[in-house]
């Protein structure tokens, strides 16, 4: 039984704009532990010839220091930072997403990558935990190895400038969204483990 998100975004993915930046989200708390990092090494690493992007960081952490280590990398205007949002604020963000990306070290099963399939975004992020549950790759993302910055950096550059794998990418995260990690399909997985745990005791 998977954990499942309310369905925020029932009409993903929506399409997007010829020639409009590929937007790219990173959802969690900036430290090194979550690939924060890594990532803002991925993206000074990407090739000056790729199509527009644009990366936003949403999360707690030490903002300004991750500012600045934009900046110094030759990211400025490229990268945004945020800080912690609300849910009501960060649910347009995952709608906009085209990639959200996740380098974390560890992980169970994380949200953001739930809330990324809802909205149809793109996936890129590290195998680890469960994270092959909702990334299934070459299907609707590319999986990287922790800590690999030039990994990371080919993986974003692939879906970045291969528009059509990326949209086909987009959609493939809805489908398996709804296939699996709806809130209802949780809640039914849940009676259904009640329903067997009192049989069992009767």
């Amino acid at each position: 039984m998977a954990n499942g998100v309310a369905d925020f975004a029932f009409d993903a993915p929506q399409p997007r704009e010829e020639n409009a930046p590929v937007r790219l989200l990173f959802a969690g708390n900036l430290t090194e532990a979550k690939g924060a990092g890594v990532l803002l090494q991925a993206l000074a690493l990407l090739p000056k010839d790729l199509p527009q992007w644009r990366a936003t960081f949403a999360g707690a952490g030490d903002v300004a220091a991750f500012r600045d280590r934009a900046i110094s990398s030759g990211l400025f205007g490229q990268v945004e930072f945020t800080g912690w949002l609300a849910l009501e604020t960060i649910l347009p963000l995952y709608r906009q997403a085209d990639i959200v990306v996740l380098p974390s070290r560890n992980e169970v099963l994380p949200v953001c990558l739930l809330e990324g399939a809802c909205a149809g975004a793109a996936l890129v992020a590290t195998s680890v935990g469960s994270v092959p549950d909702v990334l299934r790759e070459g299907r609707n993302g590319l999986s990287v190895k922790p800590d690999d910055a030039e990994e990371l950096a080919h993986a974003l550059a692939q879906l970045i400038e291969n528009g059509a794998r990326r949209e086909a990418f987009r959609t493939a995260s809805r489908d398996i969204y709804n296939a699996r990690f709806r809130l209802e399909t949780m809640i039914e997985g849940l009676q259904g483990a009640y329903r067997k745990a009192l049989a069992t005791r009767r």
